[in-house]
């Protein structure tokens, strides 16, 4: 096949990694852990104590009863202590699974080492890989390990971050506006002069308008307050004063 690889050289890099490369100490301490341990990426089993030595989030969201293959089981511990070489069979898919004998130091030693070397993340390049991965509105962003919360905070400032932002303020703004309103229609309610309609009359000119409001001692406006209007229709204009015609 064309892609097939012969030796470590052909293997290239990616450059997008995010990833930090790691210091020549963390490097030493990474090959130090791999000619000890073997490789501690897959799911790792000691047959001798029955624990798991790593894998343990893989594990909990393999379902039970996916198939461990074994391919390979050695008479004698290999030089790192591996006793047996496989796959764990997920929908057809095969995920690398080993087995070891180790004593109770070892086992716990290489516990540590498999979560020790992941190294710091480049930010920058994070941000971009995460800025490239969100343009597809069909690709599901945690599927990187991250939830949409780290990836807003790894964007910063970016527009999908801002966006997120905006969002959020209306819709606090929304919620607010909901409850001042339903305040407001409570206090209406509870209010006993509160006209729920309005009334229109409608005349041919000023001067009959004029004769209206001024048989009900209403001001001559086009538009009269509801309460006053209201009183009016309830108690009739005043009478007239003692000695007037």
């Amino acid at each position: 096949m064309e892609n097939d690889k012969t030796s470590i050289a052909d293997l290239t890099p990616a450059g997008y990694n995010p990833r930090k490369a790691l210091s020549m100490d963390e490097l030493a301490s990474l090959k130090k852990a791999l000619l000890e341990f073997g490789d501690l990426s897959g799911v790792v089993f000691n047959r001798r104590s029955g624990n798991l030595v790593s894998g343990h989030q893989r594990i909990s969201v393999i379902p039970k009863n996916a198939v461990i293959e074994i391919t390979e089981r050695f008479n004698e511990p290999s030089r790192t202590g591996t006793v047996a070489h496989g796959f764990i069979i997920i929908e057809g898919e095969k995920y690398t699974y080993k087995e070891v004998s180790w004593d109770a130091l070892r086992e716990k030693a290489a516990n540590i080492a498999a979560n020790a070397q992941g190294g710091d993340w480049d930010e920058e390049k994070l941000g971009e890989l995460f800025k490239e991965l969100s343009a597809d509105v069909d690709f599901d962003i945690e599927l990187t390990g991250f939830t949409l919360a780290e990836v807003y905070q790894t964007l910063g400032d970016d527009p999908l971050h801002d966006t997120a932002d905006r969002l959020m303020t209306l819709s606090d703004q929304l919620r607010a506006s909901r409850e001042a309103f339903k305040d407001v229609q409570k206090k209406l309610e509870e209010a006993d002069d509160v006209m729920d309609c309005y009334l229109v009359v409608v005349f041919k000119g000023s001067a009959e308008r004029k004769v209206f409001t001024d048989a009900l001692e209403l001001p001559d406006n086009r538009y009269v307050d509801g309460r006053l209007l209201q009183t009016k229709l309830q108690t009739g204009p005043a009478s007239p004063s003692p000695g007037t015609d």
